[in-house]
């Protein structure tokens, strides 16, 4: 994981509701990245974004995040 991802994830976890609805196509990806990061701290900010997400564009969230995770289990092993 780049710091750059890290410092989107760790910034994007407090932002206002409406920058997370203009950004959340980059946040998503930045997530999906991030999730699986080896550390914990970066895993903590993807979750604390992951749930801002989810608190403000819904079911998307969790329809563009969790079948990336689970496509990951089945090819690669996670590190989280």
């Amino acid at each position: 994981m780049c710091a750059d991802e890290s410092n989107v994830c760790a910034a994007a976890a407090d932002v206002a509701d409406w920058q997370v609805t203009v950004f959340a196509d980059s946040l998503i990806s930045t997530v999906q990245r991030a999730v699986c990061d080896p550390l914990p701290e970066v895993r903590e900010s993807a979750a604390r974004t992951f749930d801002n997400l989810h608190s403000n564009i819904g079911p998307r969230a969790l329809d563009d995040i969790i079948p990336h995770l689970l496509k990951k289990l089945v090819t690669t092993q996670l590190l989280c």
